[in-house]
């Protein structure tokens, strides 16, 4: 029983791009806990310890050659603000001053991107640490490898940095496909949401529905951002790797099948009276729902230790809607139809 729930977890999580990290995260500080440890100085761990926090807060999506531009990038910006604090931590006045204006610059570079903001972020937050690090016990009583804690912290940086940039290189697909995974799951949901615009029933509550779908239509928009951008930093001058072109399409179906499917019919009372006495309607829901189903298995197959694919029944709801309009059309149309 108990295997069958990790086996469980970790297939839930080799879907999650949040539980992979927390992954490294939990790797990464063991190791700093055990080193601790096995040189009797677990005070000591404390400043590396938060270094790590700090590291994972501004990790962003890249490939392995772009995690090592972006962990440089990182551990300077923490460097110069470690030791900026630290040189100021006896001057109350100058440390406000030091955090306010890094506080300011760090907002302005936020404003450039996601992972800008994750990276200001986490250098505001290591400004705390250093101080919380250079209070601490065990920097009061010399117990620290080093006068300045701040070097701990950067040490502990930079070892997330390192590991981040060694699993990047030996799972280069893992977070792409975790993003591709994602895109497909909120797809398959938004398209039963869709068919639900097509019932052909008096008295429903389109309103509603419309705003359902749009919420959610939101989020499918937002994961094909994330995949949009997970793919644009992996794609290299040359030959791409076949697990590059096979995400490409993957994402070209994705989106075909987002604008086929985000298609406003604004009269929707009308085409429920038009075939309230028919199940073309009817045939339409099935088959986006099983269309919806598709993507959710789809998704699954996608995911490290995916599932099998569909079995084929869309095609055939997909066949039968056609002949349902076929026959609709060979049908004699009365003068109200013809009006």
């Amino acid at each position: 029983m108990m295997a069958d729930e990790w086996r469980r977890l970790w297939r839930y999580g080799l879907k999650r791009e949040a539980f992979s990290r927390g992954m490294r995260v939990l790797l990464v500080l063991a190791s700093v806990v055990l080193a601790g440890w096995w040189q009797d100085r677990m005070p000591a761990v404390i400043p590396p310890l938060l270094g790590v926090i700090a590291g994972a807060l501004a990790e962003s999506d890249d490939g392995w050659r772009g995690q090592i531009r972006a962990q440089l990038t990182t551990l300077l910006c923490f460097a110069l603000m470690a030791v900026a604090v630290q040189a100021s931590l006896p001057y109350p006045g100058l440390l406000a001053a030091v955090l306010g204006l890094a506080a300011f610059g760090l907002t302005l570079l936020g404003a450039l991107g996601e992972r800008y903001r994750a990276l200001a972020l986490a250098t505001l937050i290591l400004a705390i640490y250093t101080a919380l690090a250079a209070s601490s016990p065990a920097s009061a009583s010399g117990q620290t490898l080093t006068p300045w804690p701040a070097m701990l912290l950067l040490a502990g940086a930079a070892w997330y940095g390192l590991i981040a940039v060694l699993w990047a290189a030996a799972l280069p697909m893992l977070a792409l496909r975790q993003n591709l995974a994602a895109l497909y799951e909120l797809l398959g949901a938004y398209l039963p949401l869709k068919s639900r615009l097509l019932e052909p029933v008096r008295g429903i509550d389109l309103e509603r529905r419309r705003l359902a779908l749009a919420l959610h239509n939101g989020r499918v928009v937002e994961a094909l951002n994330r995949v949009k951008e997970s793919l644009f930093i992996r794609i290299r001058p040359g030959r791409a790797p076949d697990w590059l072109d096979e995400a490409l399409h993957l994402y070209f179906v994705a989106q075909d099948v987002h604008e086929r499917v985000t298609s406003s019919h604004e009269h929707y009372v009308r085409l429920a009276r038009a075939f309230f006495h028919s199940d073309v309607l009817y045939r339409c829901q099935r088959a986006l729902a099983l269309l919806g189903q598709d993507c959710l298995t789809l998704a699954q197959a996608i995911a490290p230790q995916g599932g099998a694919l569909h079995d084929g029944a869309t095609t055939l709801a997909i066949a039968d809607l056609e002949a349902a309009i076929r026959h609709l059309e060979a049908l004699p149309r009365t003068a109200d139809e013809q009006a």
